[in-house]
This record gives C-alpha cells, sequence and structure tokens, in this order.
C-alpha cells in the first residue's frame, strides 16, 4: 500500500489559521474579561477614592481630639494647680484668693487656647472648694452620669465619651462630646480625686464631615457604643443635636467603609454609600472599551503584516545556513534580527554550532598535532636514555679517584662538594620511573644547593618547610629541582648581596602545595609575562628551556589538573608556586 504524502499547507494559510485562531479569537475573549476587568478596576479605583475620604475625616477628628489632648497636658502636668485643687481650704474667703490669684489666670490662659473647645471643668471631691464655671464638686447626680463611671472603671489616663448635658447646662437637653482625664500626674497631691473634663464644639465634627461629603453617601461618627454623634447627612443631623443617639442603619443597596479614630475607646468614622455609585462611574468608560477593541483589530492587522514579512527573512536566512554548513563553510551568518523570537534564536543556535563543529574541528587538529609532538618527544627522551646509559661503575670510579686524590693532597672541601656530585650522578641512574617520592627530590635538592653554596662562596643560604605527611607522596623526579636551579641561575647569580632560597611543601585535602622562592634580582614585567605565556603554551618558541619542561612534564603526568604560578617585584623577589594532585606511591617506589 502506497504510504499517501502528507498535504502541503503554505506559510500564508497557516499564518491566516494562526490569526483567527490566535488574535480574533482570543481578542473577543479578552474583551469580555477586559471588560469585567474594567469593571472591577473603576469599583477599585472609586472605591480608594472613597476610602481616602473617610481616611481624611477620620484624621480630621484625630487631630481635634489630640489638640485637646495636648491643651490638657498643660494642667496635667502644673504641680502648682495640684497644690491648688488639693487643699483643703478652712473658708470660702481663703479658697476665694487662691482662685482669684492663680487658678482663674491660669485657666483663662489655657482655655482661650483652642477655639474649638466649648468648655472645660475639673470635678473633685474637695468640699472646701467652691463650685463655679471651673470646678464641680463630684456629688451623687455626677456620680451617677454615664461618663464619670466610665472613666472610674477605665484604666486609661484619658477617655473620648459622648453624653446628653444635664448638670453643665441644665436648662434642655443637649448633645456633648467630651474628653476626660484623670489629674494623677502628681502623686504628692492625690488625696482628692481630680478630673478634667474638655467639652467640644459639636458644630466642630459636623463641619468636617460637611467637608469631605459626597452626594452618593454620608459620613458617621459613632462612639464605642455605636451611636451616631456626628454626620454629614441632613437627616440624621437634626436627631443627633437634640441628643436622641441615634443609631447608624445601613440599608440593602448600601455599603460602608470604617475607619477607626485615634481615641480611646476606639471610635470611628464609617462612610455609607450607595452600590449604583460605581455602575454610574463605569458608564463614563464604556466608550473607551469600543475604542480599545477597535484599536486592537487594527493593530493586530498590521502585526500579521509586520510577522510575515519578519518570518521570511529568518526562514531564508536560516535556509542558507544550513546550505553554507552542508557544503562545509561554517562561518556563520549574519542575524540582523537578533535573539527576539524563536527563529531568531534558532538563527542564533545554527550559528553557535557552526562556530562549535569548527572549534572542534581545529581542536581535534592541533590535539593530534599535540598527541604526535609528545610521542615523538617521549621517542626522543627514551632514545636519550638509552645513550646516556653509560658504565655507573667507571663513572663513579673516576670521581672516587679524584675525590680521594683532593683529600690526600689536604683540599676537603673540594673532596665534599665531588662527593655530593657522586650522590647526585647516583641516584640519577637509579631513578628507573619518572615519579618519585617528594623525600628523595628533597634530599636531592639539600645536595644541590651544598654545591651551589660552594659555587656562591657561602654567600647562599636555603630553607626547607616541608609538612612530614606529604614526604610520601610522589612527584615527577627534577621538577622542583629546575625551578631552584633557575633560582639559583637567573636570581641570586645576578646580586652582590647574600642570597636566600627558600623550599616550602604543604599537604592540603588532596593537593600537594609547593613554593619556592628567592631574594634574588627578580624579573621586569616583560619577563615576567614572557614566563606566564610559556606556562599556558609550552609550544611557543621560546629559550626558557627549563620552564618549558617543568611544564611539559607537568602535562604528561596530570593533564590539565595541575597549576604553575610565578610573582616576582624587580630586583626584591620571585616565587613559583606549584599544586598538583596528592598521589602516594605503591611499596618500592
Amino acid at each position: 500500500m502506497l504510504q499517501q504524502k502528507p498535504r502541503y499547507i503554505s506559510i500564508r494559510w497557516k499564518i491566516l489559521f494562526i490569526y483567527v485562531v490566535c488574535i480574533l479569537v482570543p481578542i473577543g475573549l479578552v474583551t469580555g474579561f477586559f471588560y469585567n476587568g474594567l469593571l472591577k478596576s473603576v469599583e477599585d479605583d472609586q472605591r480608594n477614592m472613597l476610602n481616602q475620604r473617610v481616611h481624611r475625616a477620620a484624621l480630621d477628628v484625630s487631630e481635634h481630639i489630640q489638640n485637646a489632648v495636648l491643651l490638657s497636658d498643660k494642667l496635667y502636668a502644673d504641680s502648682a494647680f495640684y497644690e491648688a485643687l488639693d487643699h483643703t481650704y478652712l473658708d470660702f474667703e481663703e479658697f476665694n484668693k487662691v482662685f482669684e490669684l492663680y487658678i482663674k489666670i491660669a485657666w483663662n490662659k489655657v482655655s482661650n487656647y483652642n477655639p474649638d473647645i466649648n468648655s472645660m471643668i475639673v470635678y473633685t471631691n474637695n468640699r472646701s472648694l467652691n463650685n463655679n464655671d471651673i470646678i464641680h464638686y463630684i456629688d451623687d447626680d455626677v456620680k451617677s452620669l454615664s461618663w464619670m463611671k466610665d472613666i472610674q472603671e477605665s484604666t486609661d489616663n484619658t477617655r473620648l465619651t459622648s453624653s446628653i448635658g444635664k448638670v453643665d447646662y441644665p436648662n434642655g437637653k443637649n448633645l456633648e462630646l467630651s474628653l476626660i482625664r484623670k489629674l494623677d500626674y502628681n502623686k504628692n497631691y492625690s488625696y482628692y480625686t481630680k478630673f478634667l473634663k474638655i467639652n467640644f464644639i459639636p458644630d466642630v465634627f459636623f463641619r468636617i464631615f460637611r467637608d469631605e461629603a459626597l452626594k452618593e453617601g454620608s459620613l458617621f461618627l459613632l462612639d464605642d457604643k455605636g451611636h451616631v454623634v456626628a454626620s454629614s447627612s441632613l437627616d440624621i443631623e437634626p436627631q443627633v443635636r437634640a441628643g436622641t443617639q441615634p443609631t447608624l442603619q445601613i440599608g440593602k443597596n448600601q455599603f460602608s467603609i470604617v475607619q477607626e479614630v485615634d481615641a480611646s475607646p476606639s471610635w470611628t468614622v464609617v462612610g455609607v454609600f450607595s452600590t449604583d455609585f460605581f455602575t454610574k462611574a463605569f458608564k463614563q468608560t464604556r466608550n473607551r472599551i469600543i475604542l480599545v477593541v477597535l484599536l486592537a483589530f487594527a493593530f493586530s492587522i498590521a502585526a500579521i503584516s509586520v510577522l510575515t514579512n519578519a518570518m521570511g527573512v529568518k526562514l531564508r536566512i536560516l535556509e542558507n545556513s544550513m546550505k553554507k554548513i552542508e557544503n562545509g563553510d561554517f562561518n556563520p551568518v549574519d542575524n540582523p534580527a537578533s535573539v527576539r523570537d524563536e527563529l531568531g534564536h534558532l538563527i542564533h543556535v545554527m550559528n553557535q554550532m557552526a562556530t562549535r563543529i569548527q572549534e572542534q574541528i581545529v581542536d581535534i587538529s592541533q590535539s593530534k598535532v599535540r598527541e604526535t609532538s609528545i610521542e615523538l618527544e617521549k621517542k626522543q627522551a627514551e632514545l636519550n636514555a638509552l645513550q646516556s646509559q653509560v658504565d655507573p661503575h667507571f663513572m663513579f670510579n673516576v670521581l672516587e679517584t679524584i675525590r680521594m686524590k683532593s683529600y690526600l693532597k689536604g683540599e676537603q672541601e673540594t673532596a665534599r662538594i665531588i662527593k655530593y656530585m657522586s650522590k647526585l650522578f647516583r641516584k640519577l641512574l637509579e631513578w628507573d620511573n619518572d615519579l618519585i617520592r617528594i623525600r628523595e627530590e628533597i634530599e636531592f635538592i639539600q645536595e644541590f644547593l651544598l654545591i651551589q653554596q660552594y659555587r656562591f662562596d657561602d654567600e647562599l643560604s636555603f630553607e626547607f618547610s616541608v609538612d612530614e605527611s606529604s614526604k610520601n607522596y610522589l612527584i615527577p623526579k627534577m621538577i622542583l629541582q629546575t625551578l631552584v636551579e633557575n633560582a639559583c641561575v637567573h636570581g641570586i647569580e645576578s646580586i652582590t648581596t647574600p642570597g636566600k632560597i627558600g623550599i616550602r611543601i604543604i599537604h592540603k585535602g588532596d593537593q600537594i602545595h609547593c613554593s619556592i622562592s628567592d631574594n634574588g634580582a627578580g624579573l621586569d614585567l616583560q619577563k615576567l609575562e614572557h614566563i606566564r605565556a610559556i606556562i599556558k603554551n609550552p609550544d611557543q618558541p621560546s629559550s626558557s628551556v627549563g620552564i618549558k619542561n617543568v611544564v611539559r612534564r607537568l602535562m604528561l603526568n596530570y593533564g590539565n589538573d595541575f597549576q604553575l604560578t610565578v610573582q616576582s617585584e624587580k630586583n626584591i623577589m620571585t616565587e613559583m608556586k606549584l599544586i598538583f594532585p596528592a598521589q602516594k606511591g605503591k611499596e618500592g617506589i
């Protein structure tokens, strides 16, 4: 049975399908959601505006209350005022004298301070004081008042109250909004009970609510018992002023916003608004929705045209890139569209892939060349080793003969140096493996440095600091000796002052850290950069054969798992640091 070929559908029809399914249909859905979202947004904006109105009214009420508190502070901390109220007077004449000379004058200064205050009265159980406009005795009628019971039972020093005036203004009922404060600051004058009652002018709070009022709702000030004590509603205001203490009723088509007033006990400002408030505000933006939908359709048509053209350009770029790779050309193609969509990203990835393939081809070629070079070096090293295997007994006999002659002639120092040379030569011939223990390398370096001391007329000193735990680990033979020899030849040899070489080896975790330092001539910046370049690439031409051989042998043994660094200051110091994996040798190595 023949397999049916898939039907070819052009990009144009695919984009048209995408336009209908992915743009027109979503726009219709989004419009519905947008309509609901906009309604919610308008509602939130209007609600925030109403919240601000209610919050601002609450702040204004709190500010007037705090002004009254600040006013009471002037008398609350007045010790002389306490003394005058707490004194027991023998007769009214004595009291009137104190009252006229101090209390009345101090009282007038305070009472005229705030225009929002209707009156201020001190209540006390001191019978020796005369009742007047300023001082009232706490009799049974006063004790029966609700505000007096509240302040006596309360643990708060200051309390905000609403009550129906009977004592202060006996001729008729009226609403009183008052701040009651216990005068208990000065404990030295606390024999009698004393309260300060500050009565507000009710119009102060009515005026606040009238300034913040809206046509769509009203503002109400409720005391801690839920009674309306001030309002912007013209229907409620007469009842409030008459002292009927009405409660707030919220209808079915209304909602409220509540904000607490900064007072004790907690009073609240409540805004009551009609739910139709949001619908009226939304009608103003309905035409904007229609305009936005029309603009969205126009924008979608323009977007389809731009998208089709952009896709065509990117597809042609992608096609050209694939053809170049097919023909073996891995150079990246231009991508003017940058990486802003899938096709642009695909072109970018294609260019990256071509670049990586080209880099890998180069790396493989260089790796093969490097491997061939290493193999040649190994073969040459083996050949050199074979050529250097002269009969060791002959060399030892010659050195021993020279040493004995020198010793018989009294040349003790020469005999000692030849002895060190003989021991060095013996070790070189006995070391069959390229890897030796660190303690063997250290012994070799010590004998080498003793010969160098003879060379420098004892103007050379050296210091070893070797971690005992590191001595049994393996190291390529003569790696550190080469670095020490460089320190002698290129560092110490060029100075006229005594030289010093430091060798430091530490075992840290799974690594060995080595440091070779000297106080010699140091390196200038050009030479220092040249040495660092050789460490990075030992294959480049250079006269620094010792460093090149060190790096190559480290690469042969450890690959890239080692670090060799150099630091130097001209005429001060040079330090070589080597870090390589800690590897213990088998028994017998």
